[in-house]
């Protein structure tokens, strides 16, 4: 499943404008087909935490410069076309260990957009250990929201996302929560359940809600095996999930949990609808300003990074890549003709498919796994916010 939920009016990760792309020839491809609209740019791979199911491989301590931030900056801006809602993902490793580059991008793109029809927003994921307050005080002044990387309780948290050194994540991030709240009061967390852990899934997010966060972004961790057994146990516990979220909602409980709200639900199945944004409405750059895909191609291969379609100064150089990623004919993926989710799928992750079979047309299996699970999650929660929203109008008819 795609990371297709964003915070709230307070979101770190707001929709994504692309254009419509249908190109699968390196003749036929326009270089202005899919105006850009989202950069995934990542400042550092280093990282404070050694979190076991992170996808950027290697942490190297080779930060992005002021100049290859300012060019991608500049290059977002040109290839934006008819875009006018632009967005940059502030991406690590983690991001906070850049704190001074984040402030310089910030002023440049300011002074980039004056004048123009043109706005930039920011957004980024933290694990929030190194945050401080002026940190805090910053994004409030400048409108970049964040969301946490939070996993549950203590032994949930520390287990999987342990911190350099030692030292325990939760507690560094728990201590700072009030004043991160203060600064933030919608807090968001991105929470990534693992195979040893997801049977405290349910629990978790009580956890995390009781300690004041508002939202939720749950994804199984990919990377790792999943069997029929713990795919089980998640969809078991997301059930209880979507349970605890109707019992806050109707109590008008300040939560939001987007894949159990009207939007998502109200989707009709798409058939042979294929591919995420990667590489067309969106792309990631690293710290060396080549052009990938998104975040998750820049993370590959040992951080050097995978299927590359340019860099920041030459513009889209690998057609033949960046045609992978456009190309969304259902005659490609052949082992999805005879799916029986392929009209509730998009073809997986096209990054995590690449890493694992070779190919971004061919389906990993976690993500064939993934999507069996979040599509019977979908038909249960259907019924059940159903259910309870009946319940809930006669005991109003009654009052009445």
């Amino acid at each position: 499943m795609s990371n297709a939920s964003s915070i709230k009016n307070e979101s770190p990760t707001r929709p994504l404008p692309t254009r419509e792309c249908r190109s699968n020839s390196v003749d036929t491809i326009d270089q202005h087909v899919c105006d850009i609209a989202f950069v995934d740019l990542f400042l550092t791979e280093n990282c404070n935490c050694r979190c076991t199911y992170c996808f950027v491989e290697e942490k190297n301590a080779h930060p992005l410069t002021p100049e290859l931030a300012r060019r991608t900056v500049d290059f977002l801006i040109e290839h934006s076309g008819n875009q006018t809602e632009l967005g940059i993902l502030l991406f690590g490793g983690e991001p906070l260990l850049e704190f001074d580059l984040i402030r310089e991008i910030s002023h440049y793109c300011r002074k980039a957009t004056a004048g123009t029809d043109k706005s930039i927003t920011f957004s980024m994921t933290t694990n929030g250990t190194v945050m401080t307050e002026s940190m805090m005080e910053f994004f409030a002044k400048n409108d970049i929201r964040y969301l946490l990387s939070l996993d549950g309780d203590k032994p949930t948290q520390d287990v999987h996302r342990p911190l350099v050194g030692g030292g325990s994540s939760f507690d560094s991030v728990a201590e700072k929560l009030p004043l991160m709240k203060a600064y933030q009061p919608w807090q968001g967390a991105r929470v990534t359940p693992m195979p040893d852990t997801v049977h405290r899934l349910a629990h978790n997010i009580q956890t995390l809600f009781e300690m004041s966060i508002n939202q939720f972004i749950i994804g199984m961790a990919t990377g790792v095996s999943w069997d029929e057994e713990k795919c089980s146990i998640f969809l078991e516990q997301m059930k209880r999930v979507c349970k605890f979220y109707v019992e806050k909602t109707n109590e008008g409980a300040p939560i939001r949990l987007t894949l159990f709200e009207k939007g998502d639900l109200d989707e009709e199945d798409d058939t042979n609808t294929w591919g995420c944004g990667a590489g067309r409405g969106r792309i990631g750059v690293s710290t060396r300003g080549e052009i990938f895909g998104c975040g998750r191609f820049v993370g590959l291969n040992n951080s050097k990074g995978a299927l590359p379609i340019g860099d920041i100064f030459n513009g889209f150089t690998h057609l033949e890549n960046r045609v992978q990623l456009l190309d969304d004919s259902a005659w490609k993926r052949i082992d999805c003709i005879h799916c029986n989710y392929r009209d509730r799928c998009n073809g997986g992750c096209p990054a995590v498919n690449y890493e694992e079979t070779g190919s971004v047309f061919s389906p990993a299996y976690g993500e064939c796994q993934s999507t069996r699970v979040y599509s019977e999650l979908l038909d249960f929660s259907r019924e059940y916010i159903k259910n309870n929203l009946e319940v809930e109008q006669e005991k109003e008819k009654k009052e009445v």
